[in-house]
This record gives C-alpha cells, structure tokens and sequence, in this order.
C-alpha cells in the first residue's frame, strides 16, 4: 500500500527540479594569502599589520599568515611588524566566471604571497 502523503511530496520536489535556478549563497571570498616571515630567523612573524588599499580597504592584524578577503580588482599590500622594515607589494587578484544554465558565485584565484621582513637597525 501506498503512503497518501507519497505522491504529493514528489509532485513537490519534481516543481523543485524545474527549470528555475536555486542559488546558494557564495563563499566568502579570499583574495590573498600573505605569508610573513623574518629574513633573520625564517620563522613566522607575529604581531603583523597588513594596510590593504586598491579594490579594497582595510587593515588587518595576524600573526605568520594574513588573510585579505576581497573579490577580484588591484590591490597594494603594506606589511609591517614592530622592529622590521615595511614591505609594500602589489598584486590583481582575477576571477573566473561561473558557466552552465544558471549563474553561480565568481572563482576568485587566490593569490598567495611570501613576504621576509628584514629587521630594522
């Protein structure tokens, strides 16, 4: 025997399936990855500043690895950390535009940065 509620439920998801797009919401979006290291030691550094400017402004505080988030555009990174010679260093971040029957988020390509900063004297 069939359950009553059944029938109705799959009449339900086929009108789910039709040729309407169900978008979900984007990821957040990550424009750079800064690795901070000391040209000294080669260790990580903490208590580092990243003044963001371009596509975007902001400052961020980290310790060894900076996340920017941003979508695609020019930025200019300043990276500084007490006791060490600021580094500016600029990059494009690009994105890929999602393809198929229904739009979707962008694919920001990440860019992922290695920056040593020389001690000061």
């Amino acid at each position: 025997m069939t359950n009553p509620l059944l029938v109705p439920l799959l009449g339900l998801l086929a009108a789910a399936c039709s040729s309407e797009c169900i978008i979900p919401p984007c990821a957040f979006p990550i424009a750079a990855q800064i690795n901070v290291t000391s040209t000294a030691t080669h260790e990580p550094l903490t208590n580092v500043t990243v003044i963001v400017s371009g596509a975007q402004s902001d400052s961020l505080s980290c310790a060894g690895t900076c996340i920017v988030p941003g979508l695609d555009g020019n930025y200019v990174f300043d990276v500084r950390a007490p006791g060490y010679v600021s580094v500016q260093q600029s990059v494009n971040v690009t994105s890929t535009a999602s393809s198929g029957r229904c739009p979707s988020c962008p694919t920001i390509n990440k860019q992922t940065l290695n920056i040593a900063l020389t001690p000061s004297r």
